[in-house]
Formats: C-alpha cells, sequence, structure tokens
C-alpha cells in the first residue's frame, strides 16, 4: 500500500453520504500514520488525504464534527516539518464547513463550532496575500486568499449557531468587512447575507438608504472595490 491507494479510498468515504463514512475515513487515516510509522511504508498522509478526512467529516451528521475537525488541523500542524504538510484554504474551508453543517441543540456543542469558524477565519485572514504583516512576508509560501466558500460557510455557521442576534450581527460584521477587503463580495455572499440578517441590519452593513430595493439587489450595485478580486463565474 502506499499514500495514493489510501488516498483513493479516503476520497469514495468523503464523496459519500452513508452513516459512518467519516469514521471509516479517521480508521483510515490511522493506518495510514501507523503504516508509516511502525513500519516504514510509503504512507505518510499528505494534504489531499487529510482535506479528505475533513470533507467527509463535514458530510457527517456527527453533531462534534467541528471539534474533531479542529483536533485533525491541530495533528497537521504538528506534523508540519519543514512546511511538508501545509494546511491550504481547502483545509480551513472543509472545517468551516464542519462548523455551519453541525446540527444541535446543545449550546457547548454550538459554542464550540462557533468558536472553531472564528478561529478558522481568523488563521485565513493571518495566511491572506493582502494581509503585509512581518510574518507573512517570511513565510510568502503559506499565502492565500479566501474565496466565496470561505465567507459562505463562516456565514452560515453565525445564523444556524450563534447563541442571540448581537453575537450573530458583531461575527457576520466582522466576516463581511474582511471579505470586501479581500476584494471576494460576491452573488453568493450576497445571497447569505439577505437570509442571515434583519433588512435594518443589512442595510446599515451595506449603507443604503430605505429606498433601495433588498430584493432586487445586486453587486453591480454596490462599490467595485468591494468585488474586484471575484472570478467572473462567481457572479453569474
Amino acid at each position: 500500500p502506499d499514500t495514493a491507494s489510501f488516498a483513493i479510498c479516503i476520497k469514495a468515504y468523503a464523496n459519500g453520504d452513508e452513516k459512518g463514512s467519516s469514521d471509516r475515513a479517521l480508521s483510515l487515516l490511522k493506518q495510514m500514520m501507523d503504516l508509516s510509522k511502525f513500519h516504514g511504508y510509503n504512507t505518510k498522509p499528505d494534504i489531499g488525504a487529510y482535506n479528505s478526512v475533513l470533507r467527509a467529516l463535514a458530510n457527517d451528521s456527527d453533531e462534534r464534527k467541528a471539534t474533531k475537525a479542529e483536533c485533525l488541523l491541530r495533528q497537521i500542524l504538528e506534523n508540519n516539518k519543514n512546511g511538508s504538510l501545509e494546511p491550504d484554504l481547502t483545509t480551513y474551508n472543509n472545517i468551516l464547513r464542519c462548523c455551519c453543517t453541525t446540527k444541535s441543540d446543545d449550546l457547548k456543542v454550538r459554542r464550540a463550532a462557533i468558536r472553531i469558524a472564528s478561529d478558522t477565519l481568523l488563521r485565513i485572514r493571518q495566511r491572506s496575500s493582502s494581509n503585509n504583516n512581518s510574518s507573512t512576508r517570511r513565510y510568502p509560501h503559506q499565502q492565500f486568499s479566501p474565496d466565496p466558500y470561505t465567507f459562505n460557510f463562516f456565514i452560515k455557521t453565525c445564523d444556524r449557531l450563534a447563541i442571540d442576534e448581537e453575537e450573530k450581527l458583531k461575527l457576520i460584521k466582522a466576516a463581511f468587512h474582511f471579505c470586501i477587503q479581500e476584494g471576494k463580495f460576491s452573488k453568493p455572499v450576497l445571497s447569505i447575507l439577505k437570509n442571515a440578517l434583519k433588512s435594518k441590519d443589512l442595510r446599515s452593513m451595506l449603507k443604503l438608504d430605505d429606498v433601495q430595493d433588498l430584493k432586487l439587489l445586486k453587486v453591480s450595485d454596490l462599490p467595485l472595490r468591494w468585488s474586484d478580486r471575484v472570478n467572473v463565474k462567481s457572479q453569474r
């Protein structure tokens, strides 16, 4: 066995929706690590394998999948020696996907998912190519930019799991400002904001007057700089 053969199996679980798929994917990941560490096989998991396991978790109904995703990220970072296992945007987006698909009435579970989503968005911001702080300049290979999925998953997490409206609005505002700073305000982001926010809060956030019909509002009606780095296909 090698990394590629295991990756094929894990990806199959990631693309399926059978109950227990994520447990099987996690089990295969552990087998890969054990075979590499204790038996010398060429089965050390790469970031693609981890991303597939995270996707399998996102598709699962396990209410603690966000916490499990956070544990996987910790494992990735601990094993990232010399940049050999660098988390990428897919890694972080899949963690956000785990958060936004979490369904639970348990306040601890919901708070954990909100915290993990917030931490994940912060990590993406620190890696963003538009972030010119000193740590980013020292490690240019680690830079990447968020995409519309990043903001959609985060906003959905806030909308579905925030404990109260004040917390939800505060978190979504932070994500919105990051989004327009990146020039990634797209049609899907506008759509999810319309669904997640009250009309008055949406008007305030987008700096709109009471005359503007929110149902007819399009990205092109808003400042161009908010969306100047969005792929054209994302706007259709």
